[in-house]
């Protein structure tokens, strides 16, 4: 599917999966929506590392409420809404049911994409990866200093091609946010 065909549909969050409530800063920080890119204001530039807080979409929900990006959209709800178990339950369901598919498109990926096309086009290797981040980030808030190692780990050392889109124009990559993560964690073990 082209770029502008996902982009009609509605907010994206990855891999040309809609989401609602993720933690890409979609319509993020006041509260107020904003309008869904369009292919003239989607740049296609890498920016800054994930954002330091989740904030909520009010995007439209994603057409097949089964999919990596839907069920991604439910574990950066639950952080947002700081239900901590409730998003590494909902991580680890998309973790469980697309990380098969997510090594596999991550072994097959031998460059990073330069364009929005070919980074959307990761499909679940972005969900995925963005699933660990944010299993990490629960599992961090719950005192579980080392199983969000873990979680961050994969994302660094698996997956670390996963892309997540920010309707305010940019991607980032849950690696590099969960990288910084690790830092912290391992200068606060000092």
């Amino acid at each position: 599917m082209k770029f502008e065909s996902l982009l009609a549909l509605g907010s994206v969050c990855v891999a040309g999966l809609f989401v609602t409530g993720c933690n890409c800063e979609c319509n993020c920080g006041s509260g107020t929506p904003t309008p869904a890119p369009t292919a003239a204001t989607a740049p296609a530039a890498a920016a800054p590392a994930a954002p330091a807080a989740p904030a909520a979409n009010t995007a439209a929900a994603p057409a097949d409420p089964n999919s990596s990006a839907a069920l991604t959209t439910k574990a950066w709800q639950a952080l947002d809404g700081k239900n901590f178990d409730a998003a590494v339950a909902a991580a680890d369901v998309v973790i469980n049911t697309f990380g098969d598919a997510a090594l596999k498109i991550q072994a097959a990926t031998t460059a990073a994409p330069t364009t929005n096309e070919g980074k959307f086009a990761l499909g679940p290797l972005n969900d995925v990866g963005t699933a660990y981040f944010i299993k990490g980030s629960a599992l961090e808030q719950l005192g579980k200093k080392q199983e969000a190692v873990a979680a961050y780990k994969m994302v660094v050392e698996k997956l670390p091609m996963a892309y997540c889109y920010d309707p305010k124009g940019w991607f980032w990559q849950p690696a590099n946010a969960a990288r910084e993560k690790l830092e912290k964690l391992e200068f606060d073990s000092m």
